[in-house]
């Protein structure tokens, strides 16, 4: 199996920040020559995240207002108490998510023709120690690229992939028992 690691550093500006990482990306995908397999881009930081979404500058402002909506600063975060101030930027994570991972055919990253991939901090503008490299101040990103093995389809029920279960198994309710509740944690009317 054939593998490439490469890490990004970023020093942002912004406490909040969102940076387009496709070309990035895409350059580490040439150096690796893979072909076929996937790609996974990781944040290395538990207040910084990685997602894939427009690049529209509308669209980045309204997710900027739906995590301060959903994940304000405040000061009195449980988290606080130890003496750091990023509460909000752990909670942010948690909405955003801290990897991607993207098909790679071709040599290419097969994304749809809107998609871009981009790294969110969340509390930025402060320097940072990363990888016990205490020379090197930011916050890094790394993109591991990976290689699987095509595997040949099985026709079920030869010792393949296991058959599907019905279709009425995959209900949200199914999955996730109990009320389905709203963004604000209100249980949604039914």
């Amino acid at each position: 199996m054939k593998s490439h690691t490469e890490y990004l550093w970023f020093n942002t500006e912004k406490k909040l920040e969102f940076i387009n990482i496709t070309l990035e990306l895409e350059r580490a995908l040439a150096k690796a020559q893979v072909k076929e397999g996937l790609a996974l881009a990781s944040a290395m930081h538990i207040t910084a995240g990685v997602y894939i979404n427009d690049a529209e500058d509308g669209l980045i402002a309204d997710i900027e207002e739906w995590l301060e909506r959903l994940a304000p600063f405040r000061a009195d975060y449980r988290h606080h108490r130890t003496r750091e101030t990023h509460g909000d930027a752990h909670l942010k994570n948690l909405l955003v998510g801290h990897q991607v991972l993207v098909p790679v055919t071709k040599g290419k990253l097969d994304l749809g023709p809107w998609q871009q991939v981009y790294y969110a901090e969340f509390d930025g503008a402060r320097p940072k120690r990363v990888h016990q490299d205490h020379r090197r101040l930011g916050r890094s990103l790394t993109l591991f690229v990976r290689l699987l093995p095509r595997l040949a389809p099985q026709p079920v029920g030869t010792g393949g992939s296991p058959p599907l279960p019905p279709a009425a198994d995959w209900r949200p309710h199914a999955i996730f028992p109990g009320p389905a509740l709203s963004v604000d944690g209100v249980p949604a009317a039914a």
